[in-house]
């Protein structure tokens, strides 16, 4: 179907709708580069209920976001910590001075969210500190510092997709 469609658009050109517009980057197989998406990291702390929270972020993020392997290739790390003994919270301030460290670009949350003033105090550059169970607050802190790419999947595939 894809490929009538193909052939109907060489030969009486592209609808209207479709036409190149000059406000969106197109990527076309002539050598133009399609971006991949932004890459996050994530670190994950605690009991099983901050492992979902985190499972549920992850999943969240896989709309428009990477997960990145390492720091280094991540555009931000998000950490997810554990507030509930002493032991998880100076782990989980060892892990956000890991990755502030490494990457410098942090988002908290989880149970330790709930004492932003101690993170604060020891990383006073994080960029945002949620609390547990706060996945749109997580969200909306990456999309306001790592915005995803604004393409439709399908166009770019299209567009770069060889037809004979």
């Amino acid at each position: 179907m894809l490929v009538v469609f193909w052939c109907i658009t060489q030969r009486v050109g592209f609808p209207p709708m479709l036409e190149t517009r000059k406000d969106i980057q197109y990527a076309h197989s002539s050598g133009a580069q399609i971006h991949e998406d932004p890459k996050v990291g994530f670190v994950s702390l605690g009991c099983p209920k901050a492992l979902v929270d985190s499972e549920r972020i992850l999943t969240q993020l896989k709309t428009g976001y990477q997960v990145a392997s390492d720091y280094d290739g991540a555009d931000l790390v998000v950490v997810n910590t554990c507030g509930f003994i002493e032991s998880a919270v100076q782990e989980s301030l060892d892990a956000i001075g890991e990755a502030m460290s490494e990457n410098g670009r942090v988002i908290v949350t989880g149970c330790l969210g709930k004492d932003e003033d101690k993170i604060r105090q020891m990383h006073p550059n994080v960029l945002k500190v949620t609390g547990a169970a706060a996945y749109q607050d997580v969200m909306e802190a990456v999309h306001e510092y790592v915005q995803p790419p604004k393409h439709n999947p399908l166009l770019i595939w299209f567009l770069n997709k060889e037809f004979a």
